[in-house]
Protein backbone atom coordinates (compact mmCIF):
# COMPACT_ATOMS: atom_id res chain seq x y z
CA UNK A 1 0.00 0.00 0.00
CA UNK A 2 3.04 2.29 0.11
CA UNK A 3 2.68 3.11 -3.58
CA UNK A 4 -1.00 4.08 -3.32
CA UNK A 5 -1.75 7.52 -4.75
CA UNK A 6 -4.81 9.60 -3.98
CA UNK A 7 -5.89 12.29 -6.41
CA UNK A 8 -7.80 15.30 -5.07
CA UNK A 9 -9.74 17.90 -7.04
CA UNK A 10 -9.89 21.17 -5.13
CA UNK A 11 -12.20 24.01 -6.14
CA UNK A 12 -12.08 27.55 -4.80
CA UNK A 13 -15.25 29.43 -5.66
CA UNK A 14 -15.54 33.20 -5.49
CA UNK A 15 -18.45 33.87 -3.16
CA UNK A 16 -19.32 36.99 -5.14
CA UNK A 17 -19.69 35.02 -8.37
CA UNK A 18 -22.89 33.37 -9.62
CA UNK A 19 -20.92 30.88 -11.66
CA UNK A 20 -20.14 27.32 -10.59
CA UNK A 21 -17.41 24.70 -10.79
CA UNK A 22 -18.25 21.32 -12.33
CA UNK A 23 -16.39 18.13 -13.20
CA UNK A 24 -17.66 15.03 -15.00
CA UNK A 25 -16.63 11.73 -16.59
CA UNK A 26 -13.34 11.16 -14.75
CA UNK A 27 -11.33 8.23 -16.12
CA UNK A 28 -7.93 6.92 -15.00
CA UNK A 29 -5.72 4.69 -17.12
CA UNK A 30 -2.08 3.66 -17.28
CA UNK A 31 0.34 5.53 -19.50
CA UNK A 32 0.81 9.13 -20.52
CA UNK A 33 -2.12 11.26 -21.58
CA UNK A 34 -2.56 11.68 -25.32
CA UNK A 35 -4.78 13.33 -27.88
CA UNK A 36 -5.10 11.66 -31.26
CA UNK A 37 -5.38 15.05 -32.93
CA UNK A 38 -2.62 16.77 -30.97
CA UNK A 39 0.95 16.02 -29.95
CA UNK A 40 2.05 17.45 -26.60
CA UNK A 41 5.28 15.38 -26.61
CA UNK A 42 4.48 14.02 -23.15
CA UNK A 43 5.69 10.49 -23.83
CA UNK A 44 7.17 10.54 -27.34
CA UNK A 45 7.73 12.56 -30.51
CA UNK A 46 4.39 11.22 -31.88
CA UNK A 47 6.03 10.17 -35.14
CA UNK A 48 7.73 13.52 -35.73
CA UNK A 49 11.29 13.13 -37.02
CA UNK A 50 14.42 15.24 -37.31
CA UNK A 51 15.50 15.99 -40.84
CA UNK A 52 18.66 14.11 -41.84
CA UNK A 53 19.55 16.99 -44.17
CA UNK A 54 20.48 19.32 -41.29
CA UNK A 55 22.87 19.02 -38.35
CA UNK A 56 20.59 20.63 -35.79
CA UNK A 57 18.35 18.37 -33.72
CA UNK A 58 15.03 18.80 -31.92
CA UNK A 59 14.52 16.80 -28.74
CA UNK A 60 12.00 16.36 -25.94
CA UNK A 61 12.65 18.30 -22.77
CA UNK A 62 10.89 18.48 -19.42
CA UNK A 63 9.69 21.89 -18.30
CA UNK A 64 11.27 23.90 -15.52
CA UNK A 65 9.90 26.25 -12.90
CA UNK A 66 10.57 29.23 -15.15
CA UNK A 67 9.87 27.55 -18.49
CA UNK A 68 6.82 25.33 -18.09
CA UNK A 69 5.37 23.28 -20.91
CA UNK A 70 2.16 24.44 -22.58
CA UNK A 71 0.10 21.24 -22.28
CA UNK A 72 -0.03 21.20 -18.49
CA UNK A 73 1.48 24.58 -17.70
CA UNK A 74 3.82 22.94 -15.18
CA UNK A 75 7.42 21.82 -14.89
CA UNK A 76 6.24 18.20 -15.14
CA UNK A 77 5.18 18.46 -18.78
CA UNK A 78 7.31 18.11 -21.90
CA UNK A 79 7.88 20.10 -25.08
CA UNK A 80 10.43 19.96 -27.91
CA UNK A 81 13.32 22.34 -28.29
CA UNK A 82 16.49 22.64 -30.37
CA UNK A 83 19.52 21.03 -28.77
CA UNK A 84 22.39 23.34 -27.89
CA UNK A 85 25.84 22.32 -29.14
CA UNK A 86 29.42 23.51 -29.03
CA UNK A 87 29.40 24.22 -32.74
CA UNK A 88 30.95 27.46 -33.93
CA UNK A 89 28.65 27.59 -36.94
CA UNK A 90 24.97 28.43 -37.35
CA UNK A 91 22.90 25.25 -37.44
CA UNK A 92 19.47 24.47 -38.85
CA UNK A 93 17.15 22.07 -37.05
CA UNK A 94 14.06 20.79 -38.86
CA UNK A 95 11.24 18.85 -37.21
CA UNK A 96 9.06 17.00 -39.72
CA UNK A 97 5.50 15.80 -39.13
CA UNK A 98 4.38 12.32 -40.14
CA UNK A 99 3.25 12.16 -43.77
CA UNK A 100 -0.36 13.07 -44.37
CA UNK A 101 -2.55 12.48 -47.40
CA UNK A 102 -5.20 15.06 -48.12
CA UNK A 103 -6.71 16.58 -51.24
CA UNK A 104 -8.07 19.46 -49.17
CA UNK A 105 -6.55 22.26 -47.17
CA UNK A 106 -5.55 21.63 -43.58
CA UNK A 107 -5.00 23.90 -40.60
CA UNK A 108 -1.85 23.39 -38.54
CA UNK A 109 -2.02 24.82 -35.03
CA UNK A 110 0.98 24.99 -32.70
CA UNK A 111 2.35 26.78 -29.66
CA UNK A 112 5.84 28.25 -29.77
CA UNK A 113 8.27 30.13 -27.54
CA UNK A 114 11.02 32.28 -29.05
CA UNK A 115 13.83 33.16 -26.64
CA UNK A 116 15.14 36.69 -26.24
CA UNK A 117 17.54 37.90 -28.90
CA UNK A 118 17.34 38.32 -32.65
CA UNK A 119 19.45 35.24 -33.39
CA UNK A 120 16.65 32.67 -33.31
CA UNK A 121 14.27 32.08 -36.22
CA UNK A 122 11.30 29.74 -36.58
CA UNK A 123 9.57 28.98 -39.86
CA UNK A 124 6.92 26.56 -41.14
CA UNK A 125 7.34 24.95 -44.56
CA UNK A 126 5.43 22.40 -46.61
CA UNK A 127 7.49 19.46 -47.84
CA UNK A 128 5.95 18.14 -51.03
CA UNK A 129 7.48 14.93 -52.39
CA UNK A 130 10.64 15.77 -50.46
CA UNK A 131 10.91 19.30 -51.87
CA UNK A 132 10.80 22.22 -49.42
CA UNK A 133 8.52 25.03 -50.54
CA UNK A 134 8.58 28.68 -49.51
CA UNK A 135 7.87 29.43 -45.86
CA UNK A 136 4.15 29.60 -45.01
CA UNK A 137 4.88 31.29 -41.67
CA UNK A 138 7.97 32.81 -40.08
CA UNK A 139 8.97 34.56 -36.85
CA UNK A 140 12.32 36.08 -35.97
CA UNK A 141 13.74 38.80 -33.81
CA UNK A 142 10.80 39.40 -31.46
CA UNK A 143 11.09 37.25 -28.36
CA UNK A 144 8.11 35.64 -26.63
CA UNK A 145 7.07 36.48 -23.09
CA UNK A 146 5.61 32.98 -22.84
CA UNK A 147 3.84 30.43 -25.01
CA UNK A 148 2.19 31.94 -28.10
CA UNK A 149 -0.20 30.25 -30.53
CA UNK A 150 -0.16 30.27 -34.32
CA UNK A 151 -2.23 28.68 -37.09
CA UNK A 152 -1.10 28.03 -40.65
CA UNK A 153 -3.16 26.76 -43.60
CA UNK A 154 -1.39 24.18 -45.76
CA UNK A 155 -2.62 22.66 -49.01
CA UNK A 156 -1.34 20.05 -51.40
CA UNK A 157 -2.69 19.58 -54.96
CA UNK A 158 -4.04 16.17 -55.90
CA UNK A 159 -0.90 15.15 -57.79
CA UNK A 160 1.18 15.73 -54.64
CA UNK A 161 -1.20 14.30 -52.10
CA UNK A 162 1.47 12.96 -49.74
CA UNK A 163 3.04 15.85 -47.84
CA UNK A 164 4.72 16.79 -44.57
CA UNK A 165 4.96 19.98 -42.57
CA UNK A 166 8.40 21.05 -41.38
CA UNK A 167 9.19 23.32 -38.43
CA UNK A 168 12.55 24.91 -39.18
CA UNK A 169 14.64 26.66 -36.52
CA UNK A 170 17.92 28.50 -37.04
CA UNK A 171 20.30 28.24 -34.10
CA UNK A 172 23.16 30.74 -34.07
CA UNK A 173 26.43 29.58 -32.54
CA UNK A 174 27.05 30.74 -28.99
CA UNK A 175 23.40 31.06 -27.95
CA UNK A 176 22.12 28.92 -25.09
CA UNK A 177 18.39 29.66 -25.37
CA UNK A 178 16.55 27.84 -28.14
CA UNK A 179 13.16 27.78 -29.84
CA UNK A 180 10.46 25.63 -28.21
CA UNK A 181 7.34 23.95 -29.67
CA UNK A 182 4.37 22.23 -28.01
CA UNK A 183 0.82 21.00 -28.68
CA UNK A 184 0.98 20.65 -32.47
CA UNK A 185 -2.30 19.64 -34.10
CA UNK A 186 -3.79 19.39 -37.59
CA UNK A 187 -7.39 19.49 -38.72
CA UNK A 188 -9.20 19.48 -42.07
CA UNK A 189 -10.17 22.83 -43.55
CA UNK A 190 -8.57 26.24 -43.67
CA UNK A 191 -7.58 28.19 -40.57
CA UNK A 192 -9.80 31.11 -39.61
CA UNK A 193 -8.53 34.55 -40.69
CA UNK A 194 -6.69 36.37 -37.86
CA UNK A 195 -9.28 37.61 -35.38
CA UNK A 196 -12.13 35.51 -36.80
CA UNK A 197 -13.50 32.53 -34.86
CA UNK A 198 -16.86 30.75 -34.58
CA UNK A 199 -15.58 28.64 -31.63
CA UNK A 200 -17.00 25.43 -33.13
CA UNK A 201 -13.61 23.69 -33.15
CA UNK A 202 -11.75 25.60 -30.45
CA UNK A 203 -10.62 29.11 -29.62
CA UNK A 204 -8.71 29.57 -32.91
CA UNK A 205 -5.88 31.98 -32.11
CA UNK A 206 -7.60 33.57 -29.11
CA UNK A 207 -6.09 32.85 -25.70
CA UNK A 208 -7.06 33.67 -22.13
CA UNK A 209 -4.91 36.21 -20.33
CA UNK A 210 -4.17 34.95 -16.80
CA UNK A 211 -5.73 37.16 -14.14
CA UNK A 212 -5.46 37.18 -10.37
CA UNK A 213 -9.09 36.18 -9.85
CA UNK A 214 -8.56 32.94 -11.78
CA UNK A 215 -11.55 33.36 -14.11
CA UNK A 216 -11.37 32.43 -17.81
CA UNK A 217 -13.55 32.53 -20.88
CA UNK A 218 -14.96 29.03 -21.39
CA UNK A 219 -16.35 27.08 -24.34
CA UNK A 220 -20.05 26.42 -23.82
CA UNK A 221 -23.13 25.18 -25.62
CA UNK A 222 -26.54 26.82 -25.69
CA UNK A 223 -28.17 27.30 -22.31
CA UNK A 224 -24.95 27.11 -20.28
CA UNK A 225 -25.38 30.25 -18.17
CA UNK A 226 -25.77 32.11 -21.45
CA UNK A 227 -27.81 32.42 -24.65
CA UNK A 228 -30.03 29.42 -25.53
CA UNK A 229 -28.34 29.03 -28.95
CA UNK A 230 -25.11 30.11 -30.57
CA UNK A 231 -25.06 32.48 -33.54
CA UNK A 232 -23.17 30.23 -35.98
CA UNK A 233 -25.55 27.25 -36.08
CA UNK A 234 -28.56 28.86 -34.38
CA UNK A 235 -28.98 25.69 -32.32
CA UNK A 236 -28.29 24.67 -28.69
CA UNK A 237 -25.52 22.38 -30.00
CA UNK A 238 -23.45 25.29 -31.29
CA UNK A 239 -20.55 26.64 -29.25
CA UNK A 240 -19.98 30.07 -27.78
CA UNK A 241 -17.26 31.62 -25.64
CA UNK A 242 -18.87 32.64 -22.36
CA UNK A 243 -17.74 34.53 -19.30
CA UNK A 244 -19.20 34.01 -15.81
CA UNK A 245 -21.49 36.78 -14.58
CA UNK A 246 -20.03 39.80 -12.77
CA UNK A 247 -16.51 39.13 -14.05
CA UNK A 248 -14.57 41.36 -16.40
CA UNK A 249 -12.13 39.28 -18.44
CA UNK A 250 -9.64 39.87 -21.21
CA UNK A 251 -9.03 37.66 -24.20
CA UNK A 252 -6.04 38.19 -26.42
CA UNK A 253 -5.22 37.26 -30.00
CA UNK A 254 -1.72 37.75 -31.44
CA UNK A 255 -2.00 39.57 -34.79
CA UNK A 256 0.04 38.43 -37.78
Amino acid sequence: MNDTIRMVFTGHRNTNSQGFIAIDDIAVREGACSDQNMCGFESSLCGFENSVSHKGQWHRKRGTQHQVDHTYGTENGFYVTVMTTNSTQTEIAQLITPEFTSATEMCVRFWYWLPAGSSNDLAVHLLRSGEQLDALWKRSGASSTGWEVAEVTVSSPAKFRVSCVAFTAIQVAGTNSTVKLDDISMRDGTCSPPGSCDFESGQCSWVNIPKGDGHDWVMANGGFQGPPTDHTTQTPDGTTSDVPQHNKLNMNMPLE
